[in-house]
C-alpha cells in the first residue's frame, strides 16, 4: 500500500498527473493561442487540439493538474508565474505592415522661376 502511494507521489509530483514542466509548456502555448488576434475563433479549437497532441496531454489531465495545484496555493502561484514568463518570452506575432498615409495630391516641391 505504501509503495503504491509513493509511486503515485513520484509520478504526480507537486501539481498532479502532469509534471510542472509539461503543464507550464502546454498552458503557455494554450494561452498564446487564446490571445493571438490573428487567429479566428474557428481556428483556435484545432490549434488547442494540436497543442494537446504535441505534448501528449488530455484536457482531463490539465484539469486534474489544475485541481491538484489548487490544493497547494504557494506552488500554484509559482507555476502560474512560470506560465506567464513563458508566454511573455514567446515571439510576438508579426504585425501587418502599415501603409504610409496618403495625401490628396502628390507633394511636389515648388520651383522658382526667374
Amino acid at each position: 500500500m505504501l509503495m503504491t502511494l509513493g509511486l503515485g507521489a513520484c509520478l504526480w509530483g507537486n501539481g498532479g498527473p502532469l509534471s510542472d514542466s509539461v503543464y507550464v509548456s502546454t498552458m503557455a502555448e494554450l494561452r498564446a493561442v487564446e490571445v493571438d488576434t490573428l487567429l479566428t475563433a474557428a481556428a483556435r479549437a484545432p490549434a488547442r487540439t494540436a497543442i494537446l497532441a504535441k505534448h501528449g496531454v488530455s484536457a482531463e489531465e490539465l484539469v486534474a493538474t489544475a485541481e491538484n495545484l489548487a490544493k497547494n496555493p504557494d506552488h500554484a502561484i509559482a507555476v502560474w508565474k512560470a506560465i506567464d514568463r513563458k508566454v511573455t518570452q514567446q515571439p510576438a506575432q508579426p504585425k501587418a505592415p502599415v501603409s504610409p498615409p496618403r495625401t490628396a495630391a502628390p507633394i511636389v516641391p515648388k520651383t522658382t522661376r526667374r
